[in-house]
């Protein structure tokens, strides 16, 4: 099982943005403007014309043409953050009469947004006017007041407001289904068979090879109809030739499958340039490898088991990655820093998986990694991306085919939260390196039927990292479709390098189940929140009470026609105490 530990930070609190700006009968209105540096909201003053001159603007506050121009507007730039950070914005008026001024005429308080259209507005009996506005989205606002009588004795002093808060109840976010632009989902799990934890590669053919957890009530031995004994010990492992609309077993050794009755818990797959395909399989102790080699669509061909590889520390959620011809590097993952001084120790192969280097290099301080490998003909070039379970995010790169490793700094993220997870990278064909994080600066304290306390995401960002230095330096950029909960983003680049994708599981907030969804963008962009899509928005993945998504991730990968498939964890059957079933669905864009 994988061993995981989460953590938290406190609330940010929005903040508030004051403007005072008078305006007077005889002089230029003068304004008094505070913004903290942390506000995410600059605010310019941008007032011009004199109150009570000029010709009385239209009721719905609409520039003028005449000169002096009557209107008087404060520009609002809403930093990226408020895109995604719950927030209720408030523009507020109060005025009075200037000194021997006789007006009892009301204002018109009007706010517009970037593209020229109406936000809101107030136009009511007494001196004050509010306008409120909810999640407004990143640009530039204008804020207009008028609708005075326009004679010299009707002028005014006046007071506005800008302030933010935090908005207890924010609208849920609804993702737009699929639809035709997706196939329907396809069950992976045979019958009565069930597991979690899914991921899934595709060869340069099209066959797509998928493996998962086995349902932990059946660890030591499943159903499977698939296979010839109808049993299995070792994690699932499904091959689709058909764009995984089917998926059956891979071919084995024998007729009796032997090599399916090998221990086995959690599992990882990965394909070099010579089309071998390759299943690391845990089982605390040790690793089994098992591989196949294609030679073509449906052209699958089994090598070999090798029941055990030693190492000498324990072993539990396993990663592999590979390139060139039989260049294998086996991430060996501790559960903790106790042994070497890192969770992960990298064991390489470099016969296609026959033999292997039984002592390893420890990635030092490495927290949770994913591996990647550069695919270019003769490159050596091998990554990890990590954190360090204090709050880095690391690089770890080999120049010389994982015979030696340096560390690079990514940047930071959030310790505090508790559903940390694993980096996610990948390497696109011309060398550029792809990584991703689900991060949070939103988090409340949840206390569980122990009376154990954990920082769980109120809302999540998700940053996406490039590096075309070789992971010595990186660049940051935040890529969250739209507001809401994430957890286990997967990272995908297509054959091309053309094309980033994602799949992740979402929820708008903690009142709502979870779904899967994902989302495809060019790469050196950002996802388009009209094309992030719920994939199967008629069955939730997860019910509203549980904190987190199903298992500790889900999967991935571009087939060679450029269109994204994923794979997903799916609840069945379970209690406020246990898990008992869980189902594994696929779908591909059409």
């Amino acid at each position: 099982m994988a061993i995981r530990r989460f953590r938290f930070l406190s609330l940010q609190l929005l903040t508030l943005l004051t403007l005072v700006l008078l305006l007077s009968a005889s002089t230029p209105p003068t304004s008094s403007i505070s913004v903290p540096a942390s506000a995410g909201v600059t605010v310019t003053d941008s007032w011009s014309g004199s109150a009570g001159v000029g010709t009385n603007p239209a009721s719905d506050c609409a520039p003028v043409s005449t000169s002096p121009v009557d209107e008087h507007d404060v520009t609002i730039n809403v930093g990226s953050a408020y895109s995604t950070v719950n927030a209720v914005f408030t523009f507020q008026i109060n005025w009075s009469p200037a000194s021997g001024s006789n007006t009892t005429n009301d204002l018109i308080l009007t706010v517009v947004g970037p593209d020229g259209q109406e936000v809101n507005s107030s136009d009511g009996s007494t001196p004050q006017e509010t306008v409120t506005a909810t999640n407004l989205a990143a640009g530039t606002y204008r804020v207009m007041v008028c609708g005075y009588v326009n004679t010299s004795a009707q002028s005014y002093t006046g007071t506005l407001q800008v302030t933010t808060s935090s908005n207890s109840t924010p609208p849920p976010v609804f993702l737009p289904p699929a639809g035709k632009k997706w196939n329907a989902p396809v069950k992976v799990t045979p019958t009565n068979g069930y597991g979690y934890e899914p991921s899934f590669i595709v060869d340069k053919y099209g066959n797509a090879f998928a493996t998962a957890h086995k349902e932990n009530a059946f660890l030591a031995l499943s159903l499977d109809p698939n296979s010839p004994t109808a049993t299995r010990s070792m994690s699932w492992a499904w091959l689709s030739v058909d764009n995984g609309q089917h998926w059956i077993d891979p071919p084995g050794l024998t007729a009796l499958s032997l090599e399916q009755h090998q221990v086995g818990d959690e599992g990882d797959m990965a394909s070099d340039d010579a089309g071998h395909i390759y299943f690391a399989d845990t089982y605390a102790g040790d690793i089994t490898l098992t591989r196949w080699t294609t030679n073509g669509l449906g052209q699958v061909i089994f090598d070999f088991t090798r029941p055990t590889i030693p190492t000498p520390e324990d072993d539990d959620r396993p990663w592999i990655t590979a390139h060139g011809d039989g260049r294998v590097f086996y991430f060996a993952n501790a559960g903790n820093k106790a042994y070497d001084g890192g969770r992960y120790t990298v064991h390489a192969s470099y016969d296609g998986g026959l033999t292997w280097d039984s002592v390893g290099i420890p990635l030092l301080d490495s927290g949770w990694c994913r591996p990647a490998s550069d695919h270019r003909p003769g490159s050596q070039l091998v990554y990890a991306v990590c954190t360090n379970d204090a709050g880095k995010l690391y690089s770890y790169v080999s120049t010389d085919d994982g015979h030696s490793w340096q560390r690079y700094d990514i940047g930071t993220y959030n310790a505090d939260d508790d559903t940390q997870s694993y980096p996610y990278v990948q390497v696109a064909p011309d060398g550029t390196v792809w990584a991703l994080y689900v991060d949070s600066d939103d988090l409340s304290p949840h206390t569980d039927a122990t009376g154990s306390t954990s920082m769980i995401p109120n809302t999540n960002r998700i940053y996406l990292f490039k590096s075309t230095t070789q992971g010595k330096t990186w660049t940051k950029q935040e890529i969250t479709p739209v507001r809401g909960r994430y957890q286990y983003a997967w990272l995908s680049v297509s054959a091309d390098g053309k094309k980033l994708g994602m799949g992740v599981y979402f929820r708008s907030n903690a009142d709502y189940p979870w779904y899967v969804a994902a989302v495809t963008w060019p790469a050196g962009g950002a996802p388009d929140p009209k094309q992030f899509v719920s994939v199967d928005p008629d069955h939730p993945v997860s019910s509203a009470d549980h904190l987190e998504a199903p298992a500790d991730y889900m999967g991935s990968y571009f087939f060679p026609d450029g269109k994204l498939g994923v794979i997903w964890t799916r609840y069945v059957l379970w209690t406020n105490v246990a898990t008992l079933t869980r189902d594994i669905y696929f779908a591909k864009q059409r």
